[in-house]
């Protein structure tokens, strides 16, 4: 498992930024620190580049479209990427940091995706990680290996960059999103007569969000023990996800007969209430 930078797709993810900033005049990024950087980066993008290129960005589409480009295609032709080497000359200290920070993290070596990969019955190969300074969350993808792209910020309180959230958690939310996508697609399931504002945000992909964030749950528990269940399903509840507290309760019931993921939905479907869960 290799944590790094790859600087095309932070070229990629930073001209993205740079053509919404111009677009909706976003003159703040979290904080002084961050602007620091991303201003610099901001500057060359003023100077160098054309309508050509800021169209192509947008043909490709959001983040996740544009790592399946790069990391499907890795077709760059169409931007000098040798432009930006100041920029990375300059922050390349700043990435070095998280990069340490995240290798240092006492659990990393406890984070079990061969046992992630059995259970979705999928292997798609080495799992590799790269940090992002233009985005805030993190997310998943897959090639011909797991893909897990974490965005960071400087964190004042703690006075040092580093990801959102709980590395642990975060890389088995990440990793599980492109498995369960393809799962849930295979199935045709969905998640109906779910009437809150997360449900509303998420659409067609709350089921999805679902399924991850109980797998995010039952996984980091056997690293950080039970007493992490109730602690990760009280603040599931207060972000409006409510239902995951019954989804991993079905799991911890029937722990015994599921193997993978497919016995997994067989469970689900036989204990959570029809009106809840439906499939096509």
């Amino acid at each position: 498992m290799k944590v790094e930078i790859d600087k095309n797709i932070e070229i990629l993810y930073g001209l993205s930024y740079c053509i919404n900033r111009e677009k909706n005049d976003l003159k703040d990024y979290n904080t002084k620190e961050n602007n620091k950087y991303i201003d610099d980066f901001y500057n060359i993008y003023l100077n160098n580049i054309d309508d050509s290129v800021k169209n192509k960005i947008l043909s490709i589409g959001d983040y996740h479209r544009l790592a399946k480009y790069y990391f499907n295609n890795g077709d760059m032709s169409f931007i000098d990427c040798s432009i930006f080497d100041s920029y990375f000359e300059n922050s390349k200290l700043y990435y070095d940091m998280v990069i340490k920070d995240i290798c240092s993290n006492k659990y990393l070596d406890k984070v079990d995706f061969d046992s992630l990969k059995k259970f979705y019955n999928l292997d798609l190969g080495n799992v590799n990680i790269y940090v992002s300074l233009f985005i805030s969350g993190g997310f998943g993808i897959y090639t011909d290996r797991s893909i897990i792209i974490l965005g960071f910020k400087y964190n004042k309180e703690k006075d040092k960059y580093g990801v959102n959230g709980t590395l642990v958690c975060k890389l088995y939310h990440e990793f599980s999103h492109p498995y369960v996508s393809r799962i849930i697609e295979n199935k045709g399931i969905e998640l109906i007569n779910s009437n809150n504002e997360v449900s509303d945000y998420y659409k067609d992909n709350y089921i999805e969000e679902l399924l991850v964030r109980t797998m995010e749950t039952i996984f980091s528990s056997k690293i950080f023990g039970n007493e992490y269940i109730s602690w990760a399903i009280e603040n599931e509840e207060k972000n409006g996800f409510e239902l995951v507290k019954d989804f991993v309760s079905v799991y911890l019931k029937n722990e015994k007969y599921i193997k993978n993921i497919n016995d997994y939905i067989i469970v689900l479907l036989e204990n959570i209430l029809i009106n809840e869960l439906n499939v096509l």
